[in-house]
Order: C-alpha cells, then sequence, then structure tokens
C-alpha cells in the first residue's frame, strides 16, 4: 500500500503515528473474514430467534434456504 492510500484511508494522523510505531516492518492484516461471517450468522440466528422463517431469513441476508438451514443446525449442536 502506498502511503496516500493509507493516508486516504485512516487519516494523516493516524498515518504518521503507524509509521513511527510500526515504520519499516511487515505485518499480516487479516481480512476479518471470520468475524463478518460469525457477525452475520448471529444476525441470523437473532431473526429466526425472532420468529422469521427460513425463506423471510434466507431472502433478507441474499443467501440460499439451504445456508440458513445449515447455520441453525450447526448453532443447534454447539
Amino acid at each position: 500500500m502506498k502511503l496516500h492510500e493509507l493516508i486516504a484511508l485512516i487519516g494523516e494522523d493516524a498515518a504518521r503515528r503507524l509509521m513511527a510505531a510500526y515504520g519499516g516492518e511487515a505485518h499480516y492484516i487479516p481480512k476479518g473474514t471470520a468475524y463478518a461471517l460469525a457477525e452475520r450468522n448471529r444476525r441470523i440466528l437473532a431473526d429466526l430467534e425472532a420468529g422469521l422463517s427460513c425463506q423471510q431469513v434466507a431472502i433478507k441476508h441474499r443467501i440460499t434456504r439451504r445456508q440458513v438451514m445449515n447455520i441453525k443446525r450447526r448453532h443447534r449442536k454447539n
């Protein structure tokens, strides 16, 4: 990532603090997909608990009914 892209993303002050603390080092920044998926699944389970049908939840979250059922089944196992 180029400096101007970092500044556009987090602002100049934050970019300067980041460079001061970690400048010259290589760091891995996770995409957060596991977190995002877990959050989505929590919202799906909340919708189901609120009384929405699997079909309604699927439409709301733009996934298949089968995916909703799998999330529900996995939650019951835990």
